[in-house]
């Protein structure tokens, strides 16, 4: 105890021994933690309960009965795939060594059973980075095949090998944060500087989404923005949730993709 308090450590004595009176984590961080695990479709069920059980040992035996007490559901929608721990390891080691990477994809079918996805072919892909998005861990590498950045769910990566071959694409790779405010749930598109017209109301979802720097304009009662964004069918879907209180007003091709996206949702054939 004597040395734990030399150390710095806030230990109090009593008469029936000694106790560290400032813990790592407050009650409320543990139980942040545990609600931030428990949320993440990521990590599998059995991990989830293990990566609790680890979190609820920073804390006393009483109050971890506390925290135990509460009725935390595990998310029905986690993923299956117990290899996604071995991905993420894989992924971030050839990151440090500038490596390529090969692996199939998995897609999931109409009788709810994981398909690799091209037939079983092995996609090679220059990762750069992993981004959590939507409870889900992405890789962000590049395919030289259509000179794009593109975006792999880790969970849905099967057989992750590291290739001899260096990374390419640096030039069309770009920072999280451009990923994370350009793109809508991961499916990227063609980079457009977008002018939205919406209802004053959606600048809180304009900010959410684009970050306290958008760009914001009142006029006649509206407010616009010029954002640039991965122009997507996930885009449009976003833009369309306000039913009407938000319109895509440039630039024309666009527009013009926009309203064919919601006359194939009409068409009845």
């Amino acid at each position: 105890m004597d040395s734990l308090h030399d150390f710095g450590f806030d230990i109090v004595r009593v008469k029936k021994g000694a106790y560290l009176q400032t813990r790592l984590l407050e009650e409320s961080e543990i139980k942040l933690l545990i609600d931030a695990v428990t949320s993440s479709r990521t990590i599998t069920t059995p991990k989830t309960e293990k990566l609790i059980k680890k979190i609820l040992t920073m804390t006393n035996k009483y109050e971890a009965k506390q925290i135990q007490a509460s009725n935390y559901l595990v998310d029905q929608s986690k993923t299956p795939n117990e290899n996604i721990y071995f991905n993420i390891d894989g992924i971030r080691e050839a990151i440090s060594k500038n490596k390529k990477i090969s692996f199939t994809y998995m897609m999931w079918d109409a009788n709810k059973r994981l398909v690799p996805k091209a037939g079983g072919s092995r996609y090679v892909i220059s990762p750069w980075c992993l981004i959590w998005e939507n409870e889900r861990y992405y890789m962000v590498g590049y395919d030289e095949k259509e000179d794009l950045i593109k975006h792999y769910r880790v969970d849905k990566m099967n057989n992750v090998i590291i290739e001899k071959t260096k990374r390419e694409g640096s030039a069309k790779y770009h920072s999280i944060y451009d990923v994370n405010c350009k793109n809508f749930g991961m499916f990227g598109g063609k980079l457009e500087t977008v002018t939205l017209v919406a209802d004053k109301e959606c600048a809180g979802a304009l900010i959410d989404h684009f970050g306290n720097d958008v760009w914001l304009h009142k006029c006649e009662g509206k407010i616009n923005a010029v954002v640039d964004v991965y122009v997507s069918y996930r885009f449009f879907a976003w833009v369309a949730s306000f039913n009407g209180r938000m319109k895509i007003a440039s630039p024309f091709r666009v527009v013009d993709e926009y309203k064919k996206m919601l006359m194939k949702c009409l068409d009845e054939e």
